[in-house]
């Protein structure tokens, strides 16, 4: 999977998560889709290491594993973030 496919996903999961967020502040939007795109990114390097030839398409598949990482990424950085205020 291409790197700008990863940072697209990434952008698209980061607004999600935007959406969802019950306080709607200007720097969390930037927060969310910088995570998004991280996360978005380490799911794809996961699934070329631990995937036998990786993702080459935009598959279901594909999907929940750059999803996942995403989530992950925006859940820790929430924590970290929490964890300062």
């Amino acid at each position: 999977m291409n790197l700008f496919f990863l940072c697209i996903f990434g952008i698209l999961i980061g607004a999600i998560l935007f959406l969802t967020e019950p306080k709607k502040q200007k720097n969390l939007l930037l927060f969310n889709i910088v995570m998004g795109v991280i996360g978005a990114i380490f799911g794809g390097i996961y699934a070329q290491l631990f995937f036998a030839g990786g993702f080459s398409g935009l598959g279901l598949t594909s999907f929940l594993v750059i999803t996942f990482g995403a989530v992950l990424f925006w859940f820790l950085g929430r924590i970290i973030r929490q964890t300062k205020s």
